[in-house]
């Protein structure tokens, strides 16, 4: 089986700020403040072929 991109794609990523979330490290323990640092991310779909015999 083989895979042909037939055409380029460019993928992005860039900041989209913060998120800010209380999470539980234990089931009796007090909620612990964690932040996470947000990326917006693109991969733009490509047409492809398949040839082989799993096709």
């Amino acid at each position: 089986m083989s895979t042909k991109r037939t055409k380029r794609t460019k993928s992005t990523g860039k900041p989209d700020g913060t998120a800010d979330m209380l999470i539980k490290l234990s089931g009796n323990a007090a909620p612990t403040s964690l932040r996470v640092d947000k990326i917006t991310s693109s991969a733009p779909a490509y047409p492809f072929q398949r040839k082989g015999a799993t096709v």
